[in-house]
């Protein structure tokens, strides 16, 4: 069996931290896109509706302002809570699961869920996707979603490459789209979220995952909060990565 652990630094009170990651409010706003359930039922039900997936997550333990751990069949994840943030443990992984994928899933989440708290404390989510696939790999759709030279074929363009967690982003996006915001998280060789300034700080990921016949999914996922994203934006992110996909097509997996 193998496991993960990862710390996100938080400067929250406890008892807001606490609300995110115990209640269904608080984890559908980094954790799933819809979330029912509570610790009074013993269970949470999690679900992604565009990605076709959900699951239980039973209460295994809950120490208020404090801990939680959550199970999944023999997998659990425990969140430690202190005034500097969270720390979250992953355990009852396969040595043979993808572990480098598991933690940029992790990293994303936890990244959101700093986002959420700092910059949108109990203000609902929205979540708008769009999906592609191609034949490739996950470090090879990192060059084109960090690289200055890659997101030029396919999304916008910029001076210089994605830096790391906390470094400054402006990226064009064409037809005067702009987006100016900062690294939220940024996994190498695998996926990265960015704020996105113009859009009242939303939250842009970039994420590849596993797909049937050794393809892998691209996604673009935007977590707005208050209001859906425009229209015109999840289009905008729909063409982008339809040029992504065809370029990746055309590639392989070299």
């Amino acid at each position: 069996m193998a496991f993960l652990e990862l710390t996100q630094r938080i400067d929250a009170p406890l008892p807001l931290l606490w609300h995110y990651i115990s209640t269904s409010e608080g984890l559908s706003a980094w954790h799933a896109d819809h979330v029912e359930g509570s610790i009074a039922q013993g269970n949470f039900q999690v679900s992604w509706p565009r990605l076709n997936a959900k699951m239980e997550l039973k209460v295994d333990r809950a120490e208020p302002l404090r801990v939680l751990a959550l199970r999944a069949g023999q997998s659990s994840v425990t969140l430690s809570l202190s005034h500097g943030g969270v720390h979250l443990v992953h355990d009852g992984l396969d040595d043979d699961d993808d572990l480098a994928g598991f933690r940029s899933s992790w990293s994303l989440a936890l990244s959101l869920l700093a986002h959420a708290v700092s910059r949108h404390p109990e203000r609902a989510r929205h979540v708008g996707w769009v999906f592609e696939r191609a034949p490739t790999t996950p470090e090879l759709v990192h060059f084109y979603f960090s690289d200055a030279l890659g997101l030029r074929q396919w999304l916008g363009t910029t001076s210089r490459d994605i830096g790391g967690v906390g470094d400054n982003v402006v990226l064009e996006l064409g037809g005067g789209v702009h987006l100016h915001g900062r690294v939220l998280s940024h996994e190498p060789g695998r996926d990265l979220a960015l704020s996105w300034r113009e859009l009242d700080d939303a939250a842009l990921v970039l994420r590849t995952l596993p797909a049937s016949s050794g393809d892998r999914s691209l996604s673009l996922s935007l977590s707005t909060y208050g209001n859906p994203a425009p229209n015109e934006t999840m289009k905008l992110l729909e063409r982008s990565l339809g040029r992504l996909s065809e370029t990746l097509r055309g590639r392989g997996r070299s």
